[in-house]
């Protein structure tokens, strides 16, 4: 108001003199007229300032409505991010990011993916935008998303094109553990505003998790070797520093490549473990090719017929479906126990 009332007053100090001036030296005319005119004048310059006033109070106010619509977080590259509360189109830049926003209940926003996002089923009908290591970012920002949730293997470069454009971007991760993903789980849910859904979601995980520990706690603990590839494209396993190592172990099984940082092996160092059993892929003729591979055949695994495939997207993927990994793995050391 008083911005309005100084509006008002500065006007008629450069008005009022001139009027003053002109009366004294017409000394013959009427003053009631002269005054009138001024405050009708004052009146309309004061409602005048009064508006100007109540508009800066809504300028002011504007923030703090903004902040009931906007919601800042920092993802797990440790940026502050500025995006819509509870956001309606989302795009999904991590296959493992895609089940999450399903099992939470948000699907129906999705509204992009990668072409490595094959889970659940209906995932495969929203549009693709290309690898998760090369997403078409034109695509993208045609679709003009709220959200853009990422996970790990998401490149920087890609990051650093959405930016540019504006578009919000969370990349979240946990920790290479089992638990981490409870992380993940959470934080996406959070960004949703499905914080409930995401609580309910870990909790049933953990329940599930706490059944297979109950069943194989006693039991012995078989030397296990999961094969991630072999032959010309490489030997590589999972170390002890992954959450498949935990898996392996949360299963009641003991990760012959515990001591390993990483995921390069050698067939040498497999077979001078020569593990109970040897989990691999479910791709087509990769057992069959590991059964005949040099040095792969004179394991006690092989000979014994103890070659088991899995779907790898149960283990690899930090998502829901770890836990459905989690008892294939049980059953499969411990079928006695099932």
């Amino acid at each position: 108001m008083i911005h309005g009332v100084w509006v008002g007053c500065g006007f008629l100090s450069i008005l009022y003199p001139h009027r003053r001036d002109q009366t004294e030296r017409r000394k013959g005319a009427p003053l009631k007229q002269g005054k009138t005119l001024i405050n009708f004048i004052f009146i309309i310059l004061l409602s005048t300032g009064l508006r100007l006033y109540a508009g800066g109070i809504q300028e002011a106010e504007n923030p703090e409505e903004s902040s009931t619509t906007i919601r800042v977080m920092t993802d797990s590259y440790q940026r502050r991010v500025e995006f819509p509360r509870n956001p309606g189109r989302l795009v999904s830049l991590g296959p493992n990011m895609t089940e999450i926003i399903f099992a939470l209940g948000r699907g129906d926003s999705l509204e992009g993916r990668t072409e490595w996002c094959n889970y659940p089923p209906q995932a495969k009908q929203i549009p693709s935008l290309g690898s998760l290591l090369e997403p078409n970012i034109e695509t993208l920002a045609a679709l003009e998303p709220d959200l853009v949730l990422a996970s790990t293997h998401f490149q920087k470069s890609s990051l650093a094109l959405l930016e540019k454009l504006h578009i919000p971007v969370l990349v979240l991760y946990g920790e290479s553990s089992f638990t981490g993903v409870y992380t993940t789980i959470r934080l996406t849910a959070d960004a949703l505003g499905v914080q409930e859904n995401g609580e309910n979601l870990i909790a049933d995980m953990k329940k599930r998790v706490e059944a297979v520990q109950s069943k194989v706690r006693n039991n012995p603990e078989p030397s296990v070797y999961y094969a991630i590839s072999y032959g010309d494209t490489g030997d590589y396993t999972a170390g002890g520093n992954t959450f498949i190592n935990q898996l392996i172990s949360l299963a009641g099984g003991r990760n012959t490549a515990a001591d390993l940082e990483g995921w390069a092996y050698s067939v040498e160092m497999v077979l001078q473990n020569d593990p109970d059993i040897i989990i691999c892929p479910d791709s087509p003729g990769f057992a069959r090719g590991l059964k005949e591979a040099p040095g792969y055949k004179l394991l006690r695994a092989v000979k014994e017929d103890r070659v088991y495939t899995i779907n790898p997207d149960l283990l690899d993927r930090q998502g829901p479906r770890l836990v459905e990994g989690l008892e294939i793995l049980a059953r499969t050391l411990h079928p006695e126990a099932f």
